[in-house]
């Protein structure tokens, strides 16, 4: 068990060793604590559900993520998180190489996918 949560949470690449039990509620992040404790059950990834955490720049946005992702990781799912930058340009190199439903395909796989710094996205088209 130890090990195959060891791999899982290698293949997630969690930008950050966040934990849902370090999380502060106390912090102004406007963050609803049963609505978070809801989210850590992980029944929406069950369900195949989305998840979208929204905020201003320095809020956690990200710790949040990976402490999701952390936990998600801990209950068996697989986890996989990418800046959504770099996973444009993967796509890009994948397509060119002739590779891109392969690549989809292990997108597809992955039970969690971690999308961070979508905002970036914006800032660098303005």
């Amino acid at each position: 068990d130890n090990r195959r949560l060891t791999r899982r949470l290698t293949s997630a690449k969690l930008r950050q060793a966040a934990t849902i039990e370090n999380v502060d509620y106390r912090t102004a992040r406007g963050l609803d604590r049963s609505l978070f404790q809801n989210l850590v059950t992980c029944q929406w990834i069950r369900d195949s559900n989305h998840l979208v955490i929204v905020g201003p720049t320095g809020t956690g946005k990200s710790w949040l993520a990976c402490a999701l992702g952390n936990k998600a990781c801990r209950d068996g799912f697989s986890v996989l998180y990418k800046r959504t930058s770099r996973l444009f340009a993967d796509l890009a190199q994948a397509r060119g190489e002739g590779r891109l439903a392969r690549l989809i395909a292990a997108l597809e796989r992955v039970n969690l996918l971690i999308l961070d710094d979508v905002d970036g996205l914006t800032s660098a088209a303005s």
